[in-house]
């Protein structure tokens, strides 16, 4: 597939099916850095941000400049729980491009997450006094004010949050969907402009409680991948008490209890994650067969038309639609009922 070919299907939300092109047994992301990056962006729209973030670490070197992919590297690794690192690529786009309101705003956005309070609020303070009909900064200050009030109250508490930062065009990568209808410039004095590089090259204090809990949520990740269910489930309980953006973990503890058989647990977990920011295909497809297993059709049917609205081009969508059909007229006798105890059989996944 061509690179225009490639990015048609990114824009067209055929995730999948820019992921299904690439022969990954032959492809070189540093020969094709391109091409990789639309491939990241995909699985980040996917939900599959290890796999994204995997693919960005690779490209580093040939993005060093470029102002979209330090936005796509910073939310990936937000959603990986690695804040510290994802600090530092906010920052670098921040250095190239610091009249942008939309990288300043998302910057502000996981400085709440990182507990710099202060220095978020001089960057939303900043956006509102260029723009003040910046709804996201608004939002965004509230949240903010919100934090430094439980703060105070109880100042032991690590309180979570969890804006998402969704992508949309491949030339806006990590962009909300507000923010990428801001495409005009913006004028701003060079005295702003200054004031903004003088907020970017103040140090931060270091973090290492949450990048010890980074750490742990990387291991649980790979517990997942080695079937130690027990011990992602003990990691990602460490880890919850010091990261802030907590999607990455209630999908992570999801897909453990999903392979314990423990679906009403898991189904929870996957709808805080989706609460959370999380709208990662995996989880649709989750929950599609957890309400079939309890014949809830109509339901699984709602969150088959979720995954349409993610990747409507998937190779797994007509499966699920033969799935649901074939569930519904099996068990056409036995429908779903409020009346009646929860049914979960292993055999039913």
């Amino acid at each position: 597939m061509s690179l225009q070919s490639l990015l048609n299907a990114f824009r067209a939300n055929r995730y999948q099916e820019v992921i299904s092109s690439i022969d990954f047994d032959s492809f070189s992301a540093l020969e094709n850095p391109v091409i990789t990056n639309i491939v990241a962006a995909s699985y980040f729209q996917l939900g599959e941000f290890s796999k994204s973030l995997n693919l960005l670490s690779q490209i580093e070197s040939c993005f060093v400049d470029d102002v979209d992919y330090l936005s796509l590297y910073g939310a990936c690794l937000r959603r990986n729980g690695d804040l510290e690192l994802a600090r530092l690529q906010f920052e670098r786009a921040l250095k190239i491009s610091p009249d942008s309101l939309s990288i300043q705003n998302n910057f502000a956005n996981l400085l709440i997450d990182l507990g710099d309070f202060a220095f978020a609020e001089k960057i939303l303070i900043h956006i509102l006094s260029v723009d003040e009909s910046y709804e996201d900064a608004k939002v965004n200050k509230l949240r903010l004010s919100e934090r430094l009030r439980i703060t105070k109250s109880l100042p032991s508490s690590n309180n979570s949050s969890a804006d998402s930062l969704v992508l949309g065009d491949p030339l806006l990568l990590a962009f909300t969907s507000d923010e990428s209808r801001r495409t005009l410039p913006v004028n701003h004095s060079t005295k702003q402009a200054n004031q903004v590089k003088s907020i970017i090259s103040d140090s931060l204090p270091s973090f290492s409680e949450q990048q010890v809990a980074s750490d742990q949520f990387k291991l649980a990740q790979q517990a997942i991948k080695d079937k130690r269910y027990n011990f992602a489930l003990k990691l990602c309980s460490q880890a919850k008490t010091s990261m802030q953006e907590l999607s990455g973990i209630y999908e992570c503890v999801s897909d453990a209890y999903i392979a314990q058989s423990l679906f009403r647990e898991a189904e929870i977990c996957i709808l805080h994650a989706i609460q959370l920011g999380v709208s990662g295909f995996k989880l649709y497809v989750n929950l599609v067969s957890i309400a079939c297993i309890r014949n809830d059709y109509d339901l699984a049917q709602f969150y088959f038309e979720k995954l349409l609205t993610i990747d409507p081009e998937h190779i797994l969508l007509p499966q699920l639609r033969v799935q649901i059909a074939k569930c519904k007229k099996l068990n056409q006798d036995s429908p779903f009922r409020f009346d009646q105890p929860w049914s979960t059989p292993p055999e039913a996944i």
